[in-house]
């Protein structure tokens, strides 16, 4: 995903956009990327951000979290509203760059 690969200074980012890490894991994901770019002829760097599935012992995103305070009886949720956001499996993902 781009979560912190970028410095959000911008609304918006696309690849031209050079990254700009926050913190150590998304610096170890930077890193893996230029790895990727620099020992291989073809490659393709996809950054799939909302990645969902495995259940609950191995997801550990929002659906597992949504459904645990469900479970918990929690009543009210803080939700992001400000961005659109599409949640993929990685069984969905594979099969889109299977082609």
């Amino acid at each position: 995903s781009t979560a912190g690969i970028f410095d959000g200074l911008k609304d918006y980012y696309d690849e031209s956009d050079t990254p700009k890490p926050m913190g150590i894991y998304a610096q170890s994901k930077y890193d893996a990327e230029k790895f990727v770019m620099e020992n291989s002829k073809q490659f393709l760097i996809c950054r799939a951000g909302w990645m969902m599935g495995g259940g609950p012992k191995k997801d550990k995103k929002f659906i597992q979290k949504l459904m645990k305070n469900l479970k918990m009886g929690k009543k009210k949720f803080l939700l992001l509203t400000t961005n659109l956001e599409l949640q993929l499996t990685h069984t969905i993902l594979q099969k889109m760059f299977s082609y």
